[in-house]
């Protein structure tokens, strides 16, 4: 079993099948998040749903990110502050191009929503500039950026309404856009544990190890606190594997 074989292994390549798969189901989720969404166990309504489709490809860009950064750390040894100004890219890019040309369906509010990737977009884009112009204050941005990324996605896990609220997103009475929005939390707790940790000197395998303990954090709320696979339908089956792939990972990467 993968859980028995990664208690076996050493930390670095650990690390490197963490990459490996979490790219993988990463980019599914991006490119396919109709089929991501049935695969959560979510019902067919529901999956065709903009706005879950939209908080499913969100989640996806952040684990693209992590996995971007764990790649990076881990195959071809780049620092941290170089891993973290190629994460904030993305993070620019992608805040741009929503900012200037999508809008999300549903009941959004569009304005809101937009506001939010430009102060992201502005936030990241000084992050990358300063990294090249004046490291040492490109360095303390980034630092500051994933720390305040860190306690949104914590803020966002225990309370995903504040986070739709804030975010522009409806929520329904079923639950599905809270669910998702926590699994979101999540994700930007990990990337943003994954960074803030390195750049503040922690060992690349350590802060790793930290990060997933707050994914796994989350995925064990939904499963075993709130009991989100009965309340609003997300599969078991998938919250119980990546239950069971966190925990031995996590244990390889401390041990």
């Amino acid at each position: 079993m993968l859980s028995e074989y990664l208690f076996e292994l050493d930390s670095k390549t650990t690390a490197q099948i963490v990459t490996l798969i979490g790219g993988i189901a990463s980019l599914f989720h991006y490119l396919a998040p109709k089929r991501s969404a049935l695969r959560w166990g979510l019902w067919k309504e529901e999956a065709h749903n903009p706005i879950v489709l939209w908080l499913i490809q969100r989640t996806g860009l952040l684990n693209c990110q992590m996995a971007l950064a764990c790649l990076l750390t881990f195959y071809y040894n780049f620092s941290p502050t170089d891993t973290i100004a190629a994460v904030f890219v993305t993070w620019s890019l992608d805040s741009f191009y929503t900012a200037m040309f999508r809008t999300i369906p549903g009941g959004t509010n569009n304005e809101m929503h937009k506001r939010g990737h430009w102060i992201n977009f502005l936030l990241s884009t000084t992050a990358i500039l300063l990294h090249y112009w004046k490291p040492r204050w490109g360095d303390e941005i980034a630092a500051w950026g994933m720390g305040w990324a860190l306690f949104n996605g914590l803020l966002f896990t225990l309370l995903p309404s504040y986070g739709l609220y804030q975010w522009g997103l409806p929520n329904d009475r079923k639950g599905f856009n809270e669910a998702l929005f926590r699994i979101h939390g999540g994700s930007l707790m990990q990337v943003a544990a994954f960074g803030f940790l390195m750049m503040k000197g922690v060992a690349s395998t350590r802060a790793l190890c930290r990060a997933m303990m707050l994914q796994a954090f989350q995925f064990c709320l939904s499963r075993f606190v709130l009991h989100e696979d009965d309340k609003v339908g997300l599969d078991k089956k998938a919250l119980n594997f990546w239950i069971l792939f966190y925990i031995p990972a996590i244990g390889s990467l401390w041990f």
